[in-house]
């Protein structure tokens, strides 16, 4: 009997949680060249969260910033960078999104756009800031 003199209703089905190990190929961007997507998927399944080792004491966006200087990226556009992996989660834009702002890899497809293709990634970037 349930505490209101009730019967008990049947137990609730144990909930099905998707394998935290491994990351679905949906919440990656689409436009991604394949060789990028099965690294980023690489990495997630070797993320070092996984092991205990993701602890940091900067979030996500200072680290970025920091390593992108180091690597030669002109300040302006790192600073650009790490607005946008700041803004992915302070504007809760979809997981799609949040992999394309490094949040799968660290930031390092974001980085190498940033090396490569300095005017490409800074064209994305103000767009994604001023799409809210």
């Amino acid at each position: 009997m349930g505490t209101r003199g009730r019967p008990k209703g049947q137990p609730s089905d144990r909930p099905s949680w998707p394998d935290e190990r491994g990351t679905d190929l949906t919440t990656l961007p689409s436009y991604w060249p394949e060789e990028m997507t099965e690294a980023v998927l690489a990495e997630a399944v070797h993320a070092p969260w996984l092991d205990g080792l993701g602890e940091h004491d900067e979030p996500l966006w200072e680290r970025w910033f920091e390593r992108a200087l180091e690597e030669g990226v002109e300040e302006s556009l790192a600073r650009l960078g790490r607005a946008v992996i700041r803004a992915s989660v302070a504007r809760g834009w979809d997981d799609e999104l949040h992999a394309e702002c490094g949040w799968l890899d660290e930031g390092e497809a974001m980085l190498e756009l940033a090396l490569l293709e300095a005017e490409r990634a800074e064209a994305r970037w103000r767009f994604l800031l001023e799409r809210d």
